[in-house]
């Protein structure tokens, strides 16, 4: 799969998929949460909570199989 963030091909044991919810606070301090659907690598996920100064939170939801 391809990473949104760095576009590299990345095994897919080594990337999230699906929705992404990002809370942050702004310069003023106002808590702000972005949502987008998408892949993010890991390596890229810890690059980001490294930049913004903030902790990983996972939350993985399994699908349900209706058949």
């Amino acid at each position: 799969m391809i990473c949104d963030i760095c576009k590299k091909n990345i095994n897919d044991d080594e990337i999230l998929e699906g929705q992404i919810n990002i809370k942050y606070k702004d310069k003023d301090g106002i808590e702000k949460e972005k949502e987008k659907e998408g892949k993010l690598c890991i390596s890229c996920l810890e690059g980001l909570s490294k930049y913004m100064g903030i902790p990983i939170t996972i939350v993985c939801e399994e699908e349900d199989d209706e058949e």
